[in-house]
């Protein structure tokens, strides 16, 4: 029997104010096929930023390392107060410096993500349509849920460690179609995590169930192969870690983009042979050094990793401005999963695993698309400790600006971090301790008031430290 979607939910737990759908109109929507729920998953939850015009993670890497606020005397305009929050790693980072709130929707919109999921999931068998066409968007599903859930945990669950994982603090999981009247606690990282592993497989096993071709727009295979390696990563499965890399290189023939001859202005866009999947958006909130405003700017630590041969920076960050991505110039959506990552995770597991041959060799053959032809890329003989950071290093360059590196510092074992606030000669000094709860985002007050079974991290009130004056 056909069952009924309603756009309007009400759902307490995964909504501040209590829609758990954002409604689009009234109207109920009866599907009929599989065509029209993979429409529903297109989008409600892959194109969901896109459609909305915000990037719900613009705020990650203002707490990282690579950004400093560069603040002025007699500004025109103030484009990075708002985000003080974040910045300076407040207890309740949401409250700007002047009490303006910056909402973080992440909590409300990828359980948003998680629920149409679940529906879907439930809806596919009673819909009109081919095996193969079900097979498709179960895997389809079963990746995004996935994603949802690795989002959530390392947004605001406690970082993974084997010797804690089973009792750290993680995120709720419910994969129920239908609406529950009751409160949900959390359950543990190593659940979270578990429940993850086995969504991906599912995808996996549903996409070895149909031939399909390539479409950046929709997860495909290699999709969850990656997703399975960064999340064995994550793990410390470094054996798992490779063979999931493995899959995704082998799968797209090593085919990395040669920054010599890459011809499009922007490195995530449609044309890009290493992007296999595509979602969400990628805001632009990087600036260079200017005269009239105060805002955040590529720090000279991030910067001095490009030497003068590596043409990364010129490509991502010409000028000083972040410029990977443009909504309207790309044709594909901003957040995007790319081969880069497959020979970065590898690398990373073979150095752990004491391959140190294999991981030289994957780093230089992602320099070798990187760095000017003719330059000396190759990387000498080194220890394992140097080529685990070389690796770290190739990653943050890589990836910079996006979401990557907040979450790699937390499973680096959360180093300290130092950030400047105020006016050149006048600024203060906020740290980020080394292994702080603060590394852990709160779930959104609002959340935590009509849901008390839920534990909040304990964070502390971030102070000034010191003065540089």
């Amino acid at each position: 029997m056909k069952k009924i979607l309603y756009i309007a939910f009400i759902m307490v737990l995964f909504s501040s104010c209590s829609d758990f759908l954002e409604p689009k109109s009234q109207d109920k929507i009866v599907p009929n096929t599989v065509e029209q729920l993979k429409e529903f998953l297109l989008g409600e939850v892959i194109a969901r930023e896109w459609n909305d015009g915000e990037d719900d993670l613009r705020f990650l890497p203002m707490m990282t390392d690579d950004v400093l606020y560069y603040k002025i005397p007699q500004q025109r305009r103030d484009l990075g107060e708002a985000y003080f929050g974040y910045y300076s790693w407040q207890r309740e980072p949401e409250i700007g410096v002047n009490n303006n709130m910056i909402k973080d929707l992440n909590w409300e919109h990828f359980y948003h993500d998680v629920f149409t999921c679940n529906i879907i999931i439930d809806q596919i068998p009673d819909m009109e349509g081919t095996d193969d066409e079900k097979n498709e968007l179960f895997a389809e599903t079963y990746f995004m849920r996935a994603n949802s859930y690795f989002m959530l945990v390392n947004l605001y669950g406690e970082p993974y460690d084997e010797s804690t994982a089973s009792t750290a603090l993680g995120v709720p999981i419910n994969d129920n179609p239908a609406i529950e009247n009751k409160l949900f606690k959390r359950n543990s990282v190593k659940e979270v995590y578990n429940k993850i592993e086995v969504d991906l497989l599912k995808s996996v096993e549903h996409f070895k169930n149909v031939t399909l071709g390539e479409n950046i727009s929709f997860p495909r295979i290699n999709a969850a192969y990656l997703l399975l390696s960064r999340m064995y990563l994550f793990e410390k499965d470094y054996t798992n870690a490779k063979k999931y890399a493995d899959l995704v290189i082998e799968n797209m023939q090593g085919n990395l983009a040669d920054l010599n001859s890459f011809n499009n202005t922007y490195f995530i866009n449609s044309e890009n042979s290493e992007v296999i999947f595509s979602y969400g958006l990628l805001a632009d909130y990087i600036y260079r050094k200017t005269s009239s405003m105060a805002m955040y700017v590529i720090t000279d630590e991030f910067k001095n990793l490009f030497d003068s041969e590596d043409l990364r920076y010129k490509q991502y960050y010409p000028r000083d401005d972040l410029k990977k991505y443009f909504k309207s110039k790309c044709g594909c959506y901003g957040k995007a999963f790319r081969l880069t990552e497959a020979y970065l995770n590898r690398a990373e597991a073979e150095a752990y695993l004491d391959e140190l041959s294999l991981a030289k060799d994957d780093v230089n053959e992602l320099r070798r698309n990187r760095y000017k032809e003719g330059s000396d890329y190759e990387l000498v003989d080194t220890d394992k400790d140097s080529l685990i950071q070389t690796i770290r290093n190739e990653r943050r360059k890589e990836f910079g600006y996006e979401y990557y590196r907040w979450f790699d510092l937390r499973r680096y074992g959360m180093p300290k971090i130092t950030h400047l606030y105020g006016f050149p000669g006048e600024e203060v000094t906020y740290v980020l301790e080394q292994g702080s709860a603060s590394y852990t985002l709160p779930i959104p007050e609002e959340v935590i008031k009509l849901n008390p079974t839920i534990t909040q991290i304990n964070r502390i009130n971030n102070e000034p430290v010191s003065s540089d004056n």
